[in-house]
């Protein structure tokens, strides 16, 4: 403080360094370990209770109605025409919010980590 006049004082950054990163249909961020701060606070990767089943997200404590838990961010994609598709093929795809006939999709690379 200054003469009862609040001065900022300011630092370089340290940590991890964040950007809005939006998937395309051919480019997924290279960062994709990069832990976000908010669903750290939210979620958390464990093992599931339904039988067959291997890993799941789950809240890390109570969430309001209408709270985002977590960002899904995968490739986006053109839904198939024909929907005979098996469910582990379309286990990782959601709707893509952006494109009425679109998914965003989990490559198999980052299925399993």
């Amino acid at each position: 403080e200054y003469n009862c006049i609040k001065v900022p004082v300011f630092s370089k950054p340290d940590g991890e360094f964040f950007k809005k990163e939006v998937s395309t249909t051919e480019w997924l961020t290279p960062n994709t370990m990069l832990e976000d701060p908010y669903e750290l606070r939210t979620v958390y990767v464990g093992p599931s209770k339904t039988p067959g089943a291997e890993e799941g997200l789950f809240a890390a404590r109570d969430l309001k109605p209408n709270t985002i838990a977590a960002f899904y961010n995968g490739i986006r994609r053109q839904k198939p025409a024909d929907s005979t598709s098996t469910w582990q093929a379309n286990a990782y795809k959601i709707f893509d919010p952006t494109n009425k006939h679109g998914v965003i999709d989990i490559l198999s690379e980052y299925q399993s980590l």
